[in-house]
């Protein structure tokens, strides 16, 4: 079953940039490794005359190289550490700790070189000054620091652009289609006048569900973000209407709010996909079914959603597409970096779990 789609970057872009970034990686260590030895396992120097030309004859310590070659590969593994430390700087709120991280792991790799180079095998009676061996470790302890903090700084300024985009988009599409909207919105009023309230309740009602719809669409929105409460009675107003395409009893859909912290803001209609997916795929004319949303707002910062529904076999052989929660999933990912868990499991029921971080 496929009702869900994810985006991807192309494969080939993607290896490229990886067999890249592990090349330049690789460079660099073996660059450094040549410059440091070459420049640090002299043990001494011979000057031999030959002919009238003094001739050098450098010789070098193979157990000072052997310590030299270690504290790189030491480095190596505290600067790889620190890099992934220091990409956690794009989750809100972890700054504090990851700059006491980065300093604890400069710490235990000085404190903790010493040990391991003790526990080399054989016999190696010459040993790093510490001055040498302390400044080989915060050398690439720098490095990598500046690199760490330019990706995540590169990732953050990704992301912004990104959403920017985005909005840019969405903006552009609301310009290209704001007169439809607003032709309807009319229309709807006026065949609301002409409807006999007494004669059609159910058709009155339907009406208005239609025009509070079009009215968040239009006019509430526009102001960026809503209130969770304003979000469920869209919620509330769309199904309304979709219930009537069924008979009494085909469809039962229940909707359980828990917590008073209902003015927290969210994206607008950004929870409207799952149930229209819910709807899309677990219900149909002449069967039964149980739609079951749960919106969960007992703590002012955080705010879950979670939506069951059966499958419909026939209709999702006819529709694989998942466009809608493909979509839902890029704007949580620009909306809410770091800040949201989506969980979809494609089964029968099928399952919608999302919890969002306020902002």
């Amino acid at each position: 079953m496929l009702m869900d789609g994810t985006s991807h970057v192309p494969i080939f872009k993607q290896m490229k940039r990886n067999w890249l970034e592990a090349t330049l990686h690789t460079l660099f260590w073996l660059g450094s490794a040549w410059l440091i030895t070459s420049g640090f396992s002299i043990q001494s120097q011979e000057i031999e005359l030959i002919d009238g030309q003094e001739i050098v004859h450098t010789v070098r310590s193979e157990p000072l190289m052997i310590k030299l070659l270690l504290c790189i590969a030491w480095s190596m593994v505290m600067s790889y550490v620190n890099v992934w430390n220091l990409l956690r700087l794009n989750r809100p709120g972890s700054r504090t700790m990851v700059a006491l991280t980065s300093i604890g792991i400069l710490v235990i790799a000085i404190v903790a070189f010493p040990l391991l180079a003790s526990m080399v095998p054989g016999h190696l009676p010459i040993g790093l000054p510490p001055t040498l061996q302390i400044g080989i470790l915060v050398w690439f302890f720098t490095i990598s620091t500046a690199y760490g903090l330019i990706r995540a700084w590169s990732y953050t300024e990704k992301q912004q652009q990104q959403l920017i985009y985005a909005k840019q988009q969405a903006e552009l599409s609301l310009l290209r289609n704001q007169l439809q909207p607003h032709f309807l919105f009319n229309a709807l009023n006026n065949l609301l006048s002409m409807v006999d309230q007494q004669k059609s309740p159910a058709l009155v009602s339907a009406f208005g569900r239609l025009s509070d719809l079009l009215r968040y669409i239009i006019d509430d929105s526009r102001s960026g973000m809503v209130t969770i409460s304003e979000e469920i009675e869209f919620i509330r107003n769309y199904v309304a209407l979709q219930l009537l395409r069924f008979e009494p009893g085909e469809v039962d859909f229940q909707l359980e709010t828990t917590g008073p912290y209902n003015g927290q803001k969210i994206e607008p209609g950004l929870l409207l996909p799952f149930v229209e997916n819910a709807f899309k795929y677990g219900a149909a004319p002449d069967s039964s079914s149980v739609i079951r949303l749960q919106i969960d707002v007992a703590r002012p910062d955080r705010m879950i959603f979670h939506i069951s529904n059966p499958v419909v076999q026939q209709i999702q052989e006819i529709d694989r597409s998942g466009l809608g929660l493909q979509s839902t999933r890029q704007r949580l990912n620009l909306l809410y970096p770091h800040r949201h868990t989506l969980d979809i499991q494609s089964g029968d029921p099928f399952i919608v779990h999302l919890q969002l971080q306020s902002l």
